[in-house]
């Protein structure tokens, strides 16, 4: 993995974590159910499948997307 995906890849996830971990989803009961809702949105905006919706697998183009 380049420099560039590893940087972008932890760039998503520092963007991803801040909007759950806000309680964006707060009103839906747990932390982990915020991930998860949380996940679900992403990959709703991200037209992709649930199962597919990891920042671990993104390219550079979908990490730049999250972010």
């Amino acid at each position: 993995m380049s420099k560039e995906t590893k940087d972008l890849k932890e760039e998503a996830d520092y963007m991803f974590d801040e909007l759950w971990g806000r309680k964006v989803f707060a009103h839906r009961s747990t932390l982990q159910n915020n991930r998860k809702l949380a996940y679900e949105w992403l990959a709703d905006e991200l037209c992709m499948p649930i199962n597919d919706c990891n920042i671990a697998n993104f390219n550079n183009t979908t990490c730049k997307k999250v972010i």
